[in-house]
């Protein structure tokens, strides 16, 4: 083979590992911050009604539109 085509070919790979391994950062990121904001509103939720712990389906209607309008802002 070609040293050119041989050299092209490993620039291609590295360029794809590493936009694969920053694409893998960023979800990662995208997912830390939507489960820090699902916490946060469950926490905050549990505070107000003096529980330990609360679920989501324990949220109100209201409640869970905002949680989602927060989810939908980082998901954008």
């Amino acid at each position: 083979m070609f040293a050119f085509v041989r050299r092209a070919l490993t620039a291609v790979r590295e360029r794809t590992a590493d936009d694969l391994l920053q694409d893998r950062a960023a979800e990662q990121t995208a997912v830390s911050e939507a489960i820090r904001i699902i916490s946060e509103h469950l926490e905050q939720e549990a505070r107000n009604r003096r529980l330990h712990e609360l679920a989501p389906r324990d949220l109100c209607p209201d409640q869970k539109a905002a949680l989602v309008k927060d989810l939908s802002r980082l998901l954008r």
